[in-house]
């Protein structure tokens, strides 16, 4: 949050929903890569910094190999995700 600014966490902490876009790979379905829009609600939202007392596993072959490590933990309660067909 402190990469946003002030004037851009107030912003945000005013609007009833957050828009996003989500980029889908290639698949089954689409043969390029493609970007949806998403708006993403929530009821409680907590941000709090990764603690190494924190356990995350990653276990896809793909992922695994490279060494993620989260910086921030979020936890949402009433968490609500509508998301647009793909352009």
């Amino acid at each position: 949050m402190s990469e946003l600014g002030f004037q851009k966490q107030l912003m945000l902490a005013r609007q009833p929903w957050i828009s996003m876009e989500v980029v889908n790979p290639k698949g089954v379905y689409l043969n390029r890569n493609a970007i949806a829009k998403a708006f993403v609600k929530n009821d409680v939202n907590a941000l709090r910094f990764f603690d190494f007392a924190d356990e995350i596993k990653i276990e896809h072959p793909v992922h695994e190999s490279l060494n993620f490590t989260p910086h921030i933990v979020q936890y949402m309660e009433g968490y609500k995700f509508v998301y647009l067909q793909p352009e």
